[in-house]
Order: structure tokens, then C-alpha cells, then sequence
């Protein structure tokens, strides 16, 4: 994209990694270094443009950063009326130069019994897209991750790290929704008798067969029993009180027995290791008075007995 003879400064790729901004005094402009930018599509950059003349003076405009919002730049500039020879500005981009914008996610990685940060594996799957788009470590002293992800998506978070149970959790960001998140992870540590909620696990309604989007978490057990051979566990189902007792208590009964035949069956574990046990209604961790605390009732857990 380069024009013959100029002179090119500056450049600053955006965060969404498709749109790069650079001053340059070749393409046609209103001073010695104009603003210009070039969008990224579909494998070719875009011809440069000028930003405009709200940006761009008859002085040089060099030096660029945009925020995550995409609405703004800072930049460098030796236009008349500064405190010094080169000064920074900050002004807003015009709607049709303004990448697309993007969210900057921070969180802590703690022990949940301690409060005491932990360095954990972060995975992060855009389930929008059905691709793993992250995957890096937490501070080892801080705990602290960051990461950069797009509006308009659907994400699976989890953190993983040895003698913990591991945490997965979605969240989804609204298209165009561009505020900053934090998603803190606390990771429970392996104990004898420690009961575990297993997060996303999902089955058809009134039925015991598991939907495709447990298989993530299935499939995080199945590492977890793999990591830790000497894990002896029970698998607890639970449904909220819709129905009979005698109904729930049989489909919390086929719901654990149908996580145990996956872990089994698809990931290897031997069957010694492993007991389902339904407890139907008669143990709520909510009100089963509006559809809030039913879907916290309507569970799956994991119980170490052995370790």
C-alpha cells in the first residue's frame, strides 16, 4: 500500500487487528505528515484514506494511539498554537475511520479457600465461532490475566491448574457493547468431600441425553480424572421440584448416569472410579419459586471421595 516516494511514520494497528493507522505525506493531503488508514479485507489491505481535515492539518501529524473504543487518537502534532515544538492531542476519529470496537477483559485468578492469586492455564473459545481463541497463563504473582476480545460474541472462559477443580464459565458480550469486563476466576482446591458444581452441563428438556454444548466441560473432566489418577469420585444429579418426586428422582438418577457413561465410554475412565447417584428434588440450593432458582436446582455435581 505503499506510494512511490513517500514518507511513511507511525504505524499503529488497531485493536480488532484489521485496521492500521499511519501518518504519511504521500496519497494527497493537507500538510507535511497527514493520518491516513488502510482496512484489512479479506487477506488485502484497503487503498489507504485520509482521515480528514478534523484530524489532519498543513503541520505533521505523527506519533498515533487509539483506544479500545475505537472513537478517539492521540497523536503528535507541530501544528501552531502548541506548548512546544511537537505536542499531543487527543480528538475524535470520524465515524467511517473508526475501527470497529473491541473489550478489554481483566481478571484475577485466586484460591478460592485462600484468596491468595494463583498462575493458572486461561482458555477461552469464542462459541460464536466454535474456536479456541486464547489460551496463555495468569501472573504468577498477581494472578492477573488480560485479554482482548470482540463484541457480539458468546465466550467460554476456563482456567485450569494442578490440584484444583477447574472453573468454566460463558459469558456473552453484546454487538457494539464496548465497556471493559472483569471476570475474577476463584479455583477450589482438591479436598476429600469437597462437592464441585460442574458448570454448562445441558440436556434436552425432560430428558436425560446430553446437549453438544456440555461437551466442553465433559471433555475438562475427563482431563481432570486423566491429570489425577487417584480421583475416586460420585456424580450427583439434581433437578428443580417441577414435575413428581418420583419423576425427578428418576431423571436426576438417568442425568448422573448419563455424564458417567460420556466419562466412561468417550474419555477412558475406569468405571471403578466413578458412581452416579440421584438425588432428585430433596436437596435445592434455591427457591424453586421462579425460574431463577429452578435453574440453579437443576444441577450437576462432582464429589471427591478418594484423592
Amino acid at each position: 500500500i505503499n506510494a512511490k516516494n513517500a514518507r511513511n511514520y507511525s504505524p499503529y494497528m488497531a485493536f480488532d487487528d484489521k485496521t492500521l493507522f499511519f501518518s504519511s505525506n504521500g496519497y494527497g493531503g493537507y500538510g507535511q505528515q497527514d493520518v491516513f488508514f488502510s482496512t484489512l479485507r479479506n487477506g488485502k489491505w484497503s487503498l489507504p484514506m485520509n482521515v480528514g481535515v478534523s484530524i489532519n492539518t498543513y503541520s505533521s501529524e505523527t506519533t498515533l494511539s487509539i483506544p479500545a473504543s475505537g472513537k478517539e487518537v492521540y497523536l503528535v502534532s507541530n501544528r501552531p498554537g502548541g506548548l512546544g515544538s511537537n505536542d499531543i492531542y487527543s480528538t475524535g476519529l470520524p465515524p467511517y475511520s473508526r475501527p470497529p470496537c473491541v473489550v478489554i477483559v481483566t481478571g484475577v485468578v485466586t484460591d478460592a479457600k485462600t484468596g491468595h492469586p494463583l498462575e493458572a492455564k486461561i482458555h477461552i473459545e469464542d462459541l460464536s465461532l466454535g474456536e479456541s481463541i486464547y489460551s496463555s497463563w495468569s501472573n504468577s504473582e498477581t494472578g492477573k490475566y488480560t485479554v482482548v476480545l470482540q463484541s457480539g460474541r458468546h465466550y467460554s472462559v476456563t482456567a485450569e491448574k494442578e490440584g484444583y477443580w477447574f472453573s468454566s464459565n460463558h459469558y456473552e458480550i453484546p454487538i457494539q457493547e464496548c465497556e471493559n469486563r472483569t471476570w475474577d476466576i476463584a479455583l477450589k482446591p482438591f479436598e476429600i468431600d469437597s462437592i464441585y458444581i460442574i458448570p454448562n452441563i445441558f440436556f434436552d428438556f425432560n430428558k436425560a441425553s446430553l446437549k453438544p454444548e456440555s461437551i466442553l466441560t465433559l471433555n475438562r473432566i475427563i482431563k481432570t480424572l486423566e491429570d489425577n489418577p487417584t480421583i475416586v469420585a460420585e456424580l450427583f444429579g439434581h433437578t428443580d421440584n417441577v414435575g413428581s418426586v418420583e419423576y425427578n428422582q428418576k431423571l436426576s438418577e438417568d442425568r448422573a448416569n448419563s455424564v458417567r457413561d460420556y466419562l466412561i465410554e468417550t474419555g477412558g475412565i475406569s468405571a471403578n472410579r466413578l458412581r452416579a447417584i440421584g438425588y432428585g428434588e430433596s436437596m435445592p440450593i434455591a427457591e424453586n419459586s421462579n425460574e431463577e432458582g429452578r435453574a440453579l436446582n437443576r444441577r450437576t455435581e462432582f464429589k471427591i471421595v478418594q484423592y
